[in-house]
């Protein structure tokens, strides 16, 4: 059963089969997590740092890594572009959160749907999923006290959608919608509030697109030439990767050494401090016992101002299990940092 207009949701979850089929897990990181496997070539594209919506300007990674002094590749996440081991020269260029995850970019997305459009013999027929975690059917505004709340704008997914067929895979669940990449692909996204689908692809499985909810970067697979026209499109900024390339996002080493420094200064003294080159990190810690719930606080000094905080509760365990909770969040305060 499909319904129009657009999005023109679609019952037929049975389409999402094949994709699920060439899945591999999740958290086994790879490439091909993310985008089945099978295709010829794959390519990571980079969602921009900061959009003309955010500033003045469109940022591109390529641009934080040249303030940084640093080599782009492939495999460069995002931590370790916005955080270079010593610190430039100039003031960070960017002002916004950093890359948006779970989502392209519309122009971006208009640019790989017209280049999508080319290499499939069906671009009228796109099978397109979003997830469906995304709060269309929990919205809610704050408002000062003593004010009445502002009505909230309508959702674009139906209330009834709660009880639609979903697309499951092993992590997310989707639904499910089709869409003309000619004419009607962009106008879904706009009604989605700017979400573009998490995995989109041509009834004749020429390519597939996967945009992880939590990634800041979007993987392609298809044929090589598809592949190639994504690298040689200037207005998107993407690389070629192997279907077996981790996407976790790994610290490079000097940030390793001094995640487990600070983990040291906590578990002796309680409260540690790093200095990195974008800002100023604290951390202090309640350590936990058999009887109560520990606690590690993080704040954020960017820029000479407080960039915010955090409070996180620790669980009781094993030395072991302590510090590998501490790691976690000691590398949660870099990532809120660089963000």
């Amino acid at each position: 059963m499909t319904m129009s207009p657009t999005p023109r949701w679609s019952f037929d979850v049975r389409q999402a089969d094949w994709m699920n089929e060439r899945l591999d897990d999740l958290m086994a990181g790879k490439v091909t997590s993310i985008v089945p496997t099978g295709f010829d070539a794959y390519a990571r594209i980079l969602h921009p740092v900061e959009t003309p919506l955010h500033g003045d300007r469109l940022l591109r990674w390529r641009d934080v890594a040249h303030w940084g002094g640093q080599v782009l590749t492939a495999q460069s996440q995002w931590l370790q572009v916005a955080m270079p081991q010593f610190e430039p020269k100039l003031p960070r260029p960017w002002r916004s959160q950093g890359p948006a995850q779970g989502s392209l970019y519309p122009d971006d997305a208009r640019t790989l749907a017209e280049i999508a459009g080319q290499f499939t013999d069906a671009p009228q027929q796109c099978w397109c999923c979003i997830w469906e975690g995304f709060g269309w059917w929990s919205r809610s505004w704050l408002s000062p006290p003593g004010q009445l709340a502002m009505s909230l704008p309508p959702s674009p997914v139906p209330i009834e959608a709660r009880d639609w067929p979903r697309v499951h895979t092993p992590h997310r669940d989707y639904l499910l919608y089709e869409e003309s990449l000619e004419t009607s692909f962009m106008g879904a996204i706009k009604t989605l509030e700017g979400h573009s689908p998490n995995l989109w692809w041509p009834s004749d499985y020429a390519w597939c697109v996967g945009t992880e909810i939590d990634f800041d970067s979007t993987y392609v697979g298809g044929s090589k030439p598809f592949i190639q026209a994504i690298l040689q499109n200037e207005e998107l900024e993407a690389f070629e990767v192997a279907m077996t390339d981790s996407t976790f996002a790994e610290l490079p080493g000097w940030m390793v050494r001094v995640v487990s420094d600070a983990v040291d200064e906590l578990l002796s003294v309680g409260r540690a401090q790093v200095e990195t080159s974008i800002g100023r990190i604290h951390f202090e810690m309640d350590r936990p016992s058999r009887l109560h719930r520990g606690a590690v606080r993080t704040e954020i000094d960017r820029d000479g101002s407080r960039g915010g905080s955090g409070h996180a509760l620790l669980g009781a365990g094993s030395g072991e299990d302590l510090r590998r909770q501490l790691e976690f969040h000691v590398e949660g305060g870099f990532r809120s940092l660089a963000n």
